[in-house]
């Protein structure tokens, strides 16, 4: 049984969502990552590619933020080197920016959005995964 207006309220909170998410410019930085021709990292068949594109990818976002604040090590680094409280959407919109680039974006494109982001990230990055 179809519930009257469901699909208007479901269309309204995503676009809300994704405005949030993606920022004022995100329509067109996305048409920009996905027409633009050039190899990529991953194909459209890969699985990183279709759990990215798939709504769920904000619940699981939000999961992996809150379980990164849980993290002494993390947490610091965040602290020290994120713009994250003067700016929390900028900083969602831009970390967004980053996995939609890297995870859908030709490949020119991801390799210059790794080589832009600040030293003391990677840095951090690094110690975290080793």
């Amino acid at each position: 049984m179809a519930v009257p207006g469901l699909d208007t309220v479901r269309r309204r909170l995503g676009d809300g969502l994704f405005g949030l998410v993606a920022g004022p410019d995100g329509p067109q930085v996305g048409a920009r990552i996905h027409r633009t021709p050039g190899p990529r990292w991953f194909g459209p068949d890969r699985p990183i590619q279709r759990v990215h594109a798939d709504a769920s990818m904000f619940i699981g976002g939000l999961r992996a933020l809150l379980l990164q604040s849980l993290h002494p090590l993390a947490m610091a680094a965040v602290a020290a080197h994120s713009g994250y409280r003067g700016d929390p959407w900028g900083r969602l919109q831009r970390t967004a920016g980053f996995i939609a680039v890297t995870t859908f974006g030709t490949t020119t494109d991801a390799e210059a959005a790794i080589k832009a982001m600040p030293r003391q990230q990677k840095e951090s990055l690094i110690r975290l995964a080793g």
